[in-house]
C-alpha cells in the first residue's frame, strides 16, 4: 500500500535547535570575542553551507568553567517562543559588564556569560539551546 507524503517548508518554522555549522576566525570576523564578555551575533548564513540554527547563533566569551574554552554559543531564538523570528538581543547591562540578552516577544532576559543560558526574571527552568563551541588555534567551530 502506497500512501502519498506532501512536504512544503515554505511556510514552516525550522525547529528549534536546527542544525549549526559556523566557523569563526577570532582575528577578524571574531574580534568582539577576543575580550572577555564580547560576543557576536549572527542571524543568518553569511556564506554557503554555514548553518546557524533556528533563529541564528550568538558566541560570547564567557566565564571559563572547569577549564573550558570559556567561549559559548546559542540559538538567537527564545526557548519559550520557538519562532524564527522572535529573537533575543543584548539589553543595556550587556554594556556595563554583564551579558544579559532579551526576548523581543516574551520579555524573558537570559544571562549568557556562565555558559548557562537560563531566564534570570523567571522562576522557571527554561534555558537557551546551547550549541557545542571548539577552539583550534584562532579559530571557533560552532556545530551541534
Amino acid at each position: 500500500m502506497l500512501a502519498g507524503v506532501s512536504c512544503s517548508t515554505t511556510d514552516a518554522e525550522p525547529e528549534y535547535g536546527a542544525l549549526v555549522h559556523v566557523e569563526v576566525d577570532l582575528l577578524t570576523d571574531g574580534h568582539d570575542l577576543q575580550s572577555p564578555l564580547g560576543y557576536l551575533s549572527i542571524p543568518a548564513p553569511r556564506v554557503s553551507g554555514e548553518l546557524t540554527g533556528m533563529g541564528g547563533i550568538v558566541i560570547v566569551h564567557g566565564i571559563d568553567h572547569a577549564h573550558g574554552t570559556g567561549y559559548y554559543a546559542y540559538d538567537l531564538a527564545c526557548p519559550y517562543e520557538k519562532k524564527r523570528d522572535i529573537r533575543i538581543s543584548p539589553t543595556p547591562a550587556s554594556e556595563q559588564g554583564l551579558l544579559l540578552f532579551k526576548c523581543k516577544g516574551c520579555g524573558r532576559v537570559y544571562e549568557l556569560a556562565t555558559g548557562d543560558g537560563s531566564a534570570v526574571n523567571r522562576n522557571e527552568p527554561i534555558r537557551l539551546i546551547r550549541y557545542r563551541v571548539t577552539l583550534n588555534g584562532e579559530k571557533l567551530y560552532i556545530t551541534n
